[in-house]
Protein backbone atom coordinates (compact mmCIF):
# COMPACT_ATOMS: atom_id res chain seq x y z
CA UNK A 1 0.00 0.00 0.00
CA UNK A 2 2.89 2.34 0.70
CA UNK A 3 4.42 2.18 -2.77
CA UNK A 4 3.20 5.51 -3.99
CA UNK A 5 6.66 6.87 -4.80
CA UNK A 6 7.71 3.76 -6.73
CA UNK A 7 4.52 3.63 -8.76
CA UNK A 8 4.58 7.35 -9.54
CA UNK A 9 7.70 6.80 -11.67
CA UNK A 10 5.56 5.11 -14.33
CA UNK A 11 4.59 8.10 -16.45
CA UNK A 12 1.81 6.51 -18.51
CA UNK A 13 -0.29 5.02 -15.74
CA UNK A 14 1.39 6.39 -12.62
CA UNK A 15 -1.29 8.93 -11.88
CA UNK A 16 -4.06 6.38 -12.11
CA UNK A 17 -2.29 3.77 -9.96
CA UNK A 18 -1.15 6.41 -7.50
CA UNK A 19 -4.76 7.55 -7.15
CA UNK A 20 -5.89 3.96 -6.61
CA UNK A 21 -3.29 3.41 -3.89
CA UNK A 22 -4.25 6.68 -2.20
CA UNK A 23 -7.92 5.76 -2.32
CA UNK A 24 -7.03 2.45 -0.68
CA UNK A 25 -5.22 4.34 2.09
CA UNK A 26 -8.20 6.67 2.54
CA UNK A 27 -10.53 3.67 2.64
CA UNK A 28 -8.31 2.01 5.25
CA UNK A 29 -8.31 5.16 7.38
CA UNK A 30 -12.10 5.26 7.24
CA UNK A 31 -12.35 1.58 8.19
CA UNK A 32 -9.95 2.09 11.11
CA UNK A 33 -11.95 5.12 12.26
CA UNK A 34 -15.13 3.04 12.19
CA UNK A 35 -13.34 0.30 14.10
CA UNK A 36 -12.13 2.89 16.65
CA UNK A 37 -15.68 4.19 17.08
CA UNK A 38 -16.85 0.61 17.61
CA UNK A 39 -14.17 0.07 20.27
CA UNK A 40 -15.20 3.30 22.03
CA UNK A 41 -18.86 2.25 22.02
CA UNK A 42 -18.02 -1.20 23.37
CA UNK A 43 -15.71 0.23 26.03
CA UNK A 44 -18.45 2.61 27.17
CA UNK A 45 -20.70 -0.43 27.49
CA UNK A 46 -18.07 -2.18 29.60
CA UNK A 47 -17.71 0.92 31.77
CA UNK A 48 -21.49 1.07 32.25
CA UNK A 49 -21.54 -2.62 33.10
CA UNK A 50 -18.79 -2.23 35.69
CA UNK A 51 -20.11 1.01 37.20
CA UNK A 52 -21.95 1.20 40.45
CA UNK A 53 -25.16 3.22 40.69
CA UNK A 54 -24.91 6.48 42.64
CA UNK A 55 -25.99 6.13 46.20
CA UNK A 56 -24.47 2.77 47.01
CA UNK A 57 -21.86 2.68 49.67
CA UNK A 58 -18.10 2.59 49.03
CA UNK A 59 -17.75 -1.11 49.90
CA UNK A 60 -20.07 -2.18 47.09
CA UNK A 61 -18.30 0.20 44.71
CA UNK A 62 -14.88 -1.31 45.43
CA UNK A 63 -16.25 -4.83 45.08
CA UNK A 64 -17.97 -4.04 41.78
CA UNK A 65 -14.93 -2.33 40.26
CA UNK A 66 -12.59 -5.14 41.25
CA UNK A 67 -15.01 -7.73 39.86
CA UNK A 68 -15.32 -5.79 36.61
CA UNK A 69 -11.58 -5.52 36.14
CA UNK A 70 -11.02 -9.22 36.78
CA UNK A 71 -12.33 -10.27 33.37
CA UNK A 72 -9.76 -8.01 31.62
CA UNK A 73 -12.19 -6.37 29.23
CA UNK A 74 -11.12 -2.90 30.34
CA UNK A 75 -7.49 -3.66 29.53
CA UNK A 76 -8.51 -5.35 26.28
CA UNK A 77 -10.47 -2.36 25.04
CA UNK A 78 -7.74 0.04 26.14
CA UNK A 79 -5.17 -1.91 24.12
CA UNK A 80 -7.55 -2.19 21.12
CA UNK A 81 -8.17 1.56 21.15
CA UNK A 82 -4.45 2.28 21.47
CA UNK A 83 -3.49 -0.09 18.65
CA UNK A 84 -6.21 1.23 16.33
CA UNK A 85 -5.14 4.82 17.03
CA UNK A 86 -1.53 3.87 16.20
CA UNK A 87 -2.65 2.23 12.94
CA UNK A 88 -4.62 5.34 11.98
CA UNK A 89 -1.60 7.52 12.77
CA UNK A 90 0.66 5.36 10.57
CA UNK A 91 -1.82 5.51 7.69
CA UNK A 92 -2.22 9.27 7.96
CA UNK A 93 1.56 9.72 8.03
CA UNK A 94 1.82 7.67 4.83
CA UNK A 95 -0.43 10.10 2.95
CA UNK A 96 1.34 12.67 0.81
CA UNK A 97 1.53 16.16 2.18
CA UNK A 98 -0.45 18.92 0.52
CA UNK A 99 2.23 21.53 1.05
CA UNK A 100 2.60 22.16 -2.66
CA UNK A 101 2.14 25.77 -3.47
CA UNK A 102 1.69 27.10 -6.95
CA UNK A 103 5.33 28.23 -6.97
CA UNK A 104 6.51 24.74 -6.07
CA UNK A 105 4.42 23.25 -8.84
CA UNK A 106 5.85 25.74 -11.34
CA UNK A 107 9.37 24.87 -10.19
CA UNK A 108 8.65 21.15 -10.55
CA UNK A 109 7.23 21.70 -14.04
CA UNK A 110 10.28 23.76 -15.03
CA UNK A 111 12.55 21.01 -13.73
CA UNK A 112 10.62 18.41 -15.70
CA UNK A 113 10.79 20.59 -18.81
CA UNK A 114 14.56 20.96 -18.42
CA UNK A 115 14.96 17.21 -17.99
CA UNK A 116 12.75 16.66 -21.03
CA UNK A 117 14.92 18.98 -23.14
CA UNK A 118 18.09 17.23 -21.98
CA UNK A 119 16.63 13.84 -22.87
CA UNK A 120 15.51 15.18 -26.26
CA UNK A 121 19.04 16.40 -26.94
CA UNK A 122 20.45 13.02 -25.93
CA UNK A 123 17.90 11.27 -28.14
CA UNK A 124 18.81 13.45 -31.12
CA UNK A 125 22.51 12.69 -30.59
CA UNK A 126 21.78 8.98 -30.37
CA UNK A 127 19.68 9.13 -33.54
CA UNK A 128 22.42 10.96 -35.46
CA UNK A 129 25.02 8.42 -34.26
CA UNK A 130 22.69 5.61 -35.34
CA UNK A 131 22.18 7.19 -38.76
CA UNK A 132 25.97 7.56 -39.17
CA UNK A 133 26.46 3.91 -38.25
CA UNK A 134 23.69 2.90 -40.65
CA UNK A 135 25.42 4.83 -43.43
CA UNK A 136 28.71 3.07 -42.63
CA UNK A 137 26.99 -0.32 -42.73
CA UNK A 138 25.31 0.52 -46.05
CA UNK A 139 28.66 1.63 -47.52
CA UNK A 140 30.28 -1.57 -46.28
CA UNK A 141 27.49 -3.62 -47.87
CA UNK A 142 27.98 -1.80 -51.17
CA UNK A 143 31.72 -2.48 -51.04
CA UNK A 144 31.09 -6.16 -50.31
CA UNK A 145 28.58 -6.37 -53.16
CA UNK A 146 30.95 -4.59 -55.57
CA UNK A 147 33.80 -6.87 -54.53
CA UNK A 148 31.62 -9.94 -55.02
CA UNK A 149 30.61 -8.73 -58.50
CA UNK A 150 34.22 -8.07 -59.42
CA UNK A 151 35.29 -11.49 -58.15
CA UNK A 152 32.50 -13.22 -60.09
CA UNK A 153 33.44 -11.30 -63.20
CA UNK A 154 37.11 -12.25 -62.79
CA UNK A 155 36.20 -15.82 -62.00
CA UNK A 156 33.93 -16.14 -64.99
CA UNK A 157 36.58 -14.52 -67.23
CA UNK A 158 39.33 -16.84 -66.02
CA UNK A 159 37.29 -20.03 -66.46
CA UNK A 160 37.54 -21.69 -69.87
CA UNK A 161 34.33 -21.76 -71.73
Amino acid sequence: MFIVNKIANNINSGTMICTLVLSDVYRSVILYLLQLANHFCNSVGVLQQDSVPIGQDADNKDAASSAGNQDGTTVLFASLITQTAKDIDILIDSLPSHEYTEDMQVQNLQKLETENQEHCKLLRETISKGEALLECVCNAQEEVADTQLQLRAQLSASLPQ
